[in-house]
């Protein structure tokens, strides 16, 4: 997740020639509209879900088609449960800090729920359709007895 995090300093970097001027003179083009960490989570939000889906499909030791709509239904109750108690916790102030979920940032909340739940969705389909159309070909052109070694 780290090169994604250079990705947002690098679109987010200090330019003098970009179309968002800040309060310290510095533009930082279309991506200087957004704080950094909301760009960072909205690409977690977009990653992490496709990477699980992925690579735990690929892990599984079958090749059922319907392995990635298992472990997408499994990331959906993840975020379910991570969600809820975010959504429940009262938002507060640590160290000087804050911390949770006030006014608008509950927009980036629902943005972030959406992109989670929408790309898990959508690498799912992605490898169904794939390990679906494998089977068929199996099915239609069975390998020679020759190549089985029988």
């Amino acid at each position: 997740m780290f090169p994604l995090h250079w990705l947002v300093l690098w679109l987010t970097r200090c330019q003098r020639d970009g179309m968002v001027i800040e309060e310290d003179g510095c533009s930082r083009g279309i991506f200087g509209a957004f704080p950094p960490e909301t760009l960072e989570r909205v690409g977690y939000g977009i990653v992490t879900p496709a990477m699980f889906v992925w690579a735990a499909s690929s892990v599984f030791p079958g090749r059922s088609k319907w392995i990635p709509v298992i472990f997408a239904a499994l990331w959906w109750v993840f975020v379910t449960i991570v969600f809820t108690n975010i959504f429940t916790s009262p938002g507060g102030v640590v160290g000087g800090r804050q911390y949770g979920y006030e006014g608008a940032g509950w927009v980036e909340f629902g943005v972030l729920i959406t992109f989670h739940l929408a790309t898990s969705v959508i690498t799912a389909k992605i490898l169904y359709d794939q390990r679906r159309k494998a089977a068929e070909y199996a099915l239609r052109y069975p390998p020679a007895e020759e190549d089985v070694g029988i």
